[in-house]
């Protein structure tokens, strides 16, 4: 994500996205680019939105088959795991 948000690598970004979607245009490749990096795009860090995830559930659990119950996000997602990995992230920079 930090390689991502970081604006000095649009180019290489839009690159990539275009190698793995050649019927992109630079301008559509832009576009995205600058969907992803924008105020409703990618999080920083790559950080989960537990708000996000329990309405995803809600919905799960309202329109999904076989119908299933689907209230506890920590069932799902770990924020340990999360938080190891930044601490880890930051301890080797």
């Amino acid at each position: 994500m930090d390689l991502l948000r970081n604006a000095s690598h649009k180019d290489y970004a839009c690159a990539l996205l275009r190698k793995h979607l050649p019927q992109m245009s630079d301008e559509v490749a832009a576009q995205t680019y600058a969907a992803m990096t924008g105020a409703t795009g990618f999080t920083p860090n790559a950080e989960l939105d537990v708000d996000g995830v329990c309405r995803v559930l809600a919905l799960r659990s309202e329109y999904g088959h076989p119908k299933k119950e689907m209230t506890n996000p920590t069932k799902y997602y770990l924020p340990d795991y999360y938080r190891t990995a930044i601490n880890s992230r930051l301890n080797a920079l």
